[in-house]
C-alpha cells in the first residue's frame, strides 16, 4: 500500500454530478480522466502531459441501478383486522424491572411508571 495519498476528492452539485456521468458514459470515459483534462487545460498545464502516460483501460462511468417502484398495497377490507397493521405495544416497565424488596413501604425510591 503507498504511504502518500496521490487521489484526492472534490465535491460537486449533484445535477453537475448526473450531468458528468452521462456524458461520460455516452463518450466511453473515465469521470477522473475528463475533469483531470479539463482542469489542466483552465490552469493552463500541458494536457500532452496526461496523455504521456502508458495506455491504460479506461474506467467506464458506473451507472446507477434503482430498483422499480413497488405497487401500491391493496388496502384491506374495513372488516379484516391485521395483527401485522402498526407498531406493537410497549411491554410494562414492571415486566422489565424487578421489583425492589428489600425497600420500606411507601420509599420514594421505588418508583412506578
Amino acid at each position: 500500500m503507498s504511504k502518500k495519498q496521490t487521489r484526492r476528492s472534490i465535491s460537486v452539485r449533484g445535477t453537475t454530478y448526473e450531468a458528468l456521468r452521462q456524458y461520460c458514459e455516452l463518450h466511453e470515459r473515465s469521470m477522473s480522466d475528463l475533469v483531470e483534462e479539463k482542469l489542466a487545460t483552465v490552469l493552463s498545464q500541458a494536457p500532452g502531459a496526461a496523455a504521456a502516460r502508458p495506455h491504460r483501460a479506461r474506467t467506464i462511468a458506473a451507472k446507477l441501478v434503482r430498483a422499480p417502484a413497488a405497487p401500491k398495497p391493496i388496502a384491506p377490507s374495513p372488516d379484516a383486522k391485521s395483527k401485522s397493521a402498526g407498531r406493537p405495544a410497549p411491554t410494562p416497565a414492571r415486566e422489565l424491572v424487578p421489583e425492589r424488596v428489600n425497600a420500606p413501604k411507601g420509599d420514594y425510591r421505588v418508583i412506578r411508571f
